[in-house]
């Protein structure tokens, strides 16, 4: 918790779940509707600081956006649909919705925009291309647009997990 609350003060964290397959990975990114996984708690905690420092000081603002992508045959893909509201990233998603896992087709809407590894003096290493990251305004529209997301990963079961996806994914907020 401390890792994550560390953000919001304008530090990096990062969570990696590396192990076999079947290992319970994404059990403990996701969890369970019963027991929610890092990333809706992650989500809420993030969500409920900033709601804090807000009452706390009105004339504070947050602006928080996310990106979903995964590395599929040594190319980045954008896993969630190309923001809507211009070049700043912002999605207008709305409604409640529990996080849970899924394996789509591995289709998306902006399947032509071309993801770039950059770094930058003040910013280190990042990902740009077109689409990528989405305001987000609640846990709940975020973790809305990771479900989208999940939807789109390719899908390459295996003899443990049909469900499996062979292409490594991330969520940052950045």
């Amino acid at each position: 918790r401390p890792l994550v609350l560390s953000t919001v003060k304008g530090y990096n964290a990062t969570v990696f779940a590396y192990g076999h397959t079947g290992s319970g990975k994404t059990h403990t990114m996701a969890g369970a509707r019963s027991q929610p996984g890092v990333i809706p708690r992650a989500a809420e905690d993030i969500f409920t600081t900033i709601g804090m420092a807000t009452q706390r000081s009105p004339d504070v603002m947050f602006l928080v956006r996310m990106s979903y992508v995964e590395l599929y045959n040594n190319q980045f893909r954008n896993l969630l649909p190309e923001a809507a509201d211009g070049p700043d990233g912002a999605a207008s998603s709305s409604g409640k919705s529990f996080f849970s896992p899924s394996y789509g087709t591995g289709k998306r809407a902006n399947q032509g925009n071309k993801i770039e590894v950059r770094e930058s003096e003040h910013i280190g290493v990042f990902l740009a291309g077109r689409g990528l990251r989405h305001t987000v305004r609640s846990a709940e529209e975020a973790l809305k647009l990771v479900r989208a997301g999940g939807g789109a990963r390719a899908p390459a079961g295996t003899g443990c997990n049909e469900h499996s996806s062979r292409a490594p994914a991330g969520l940052t907020f950045p």
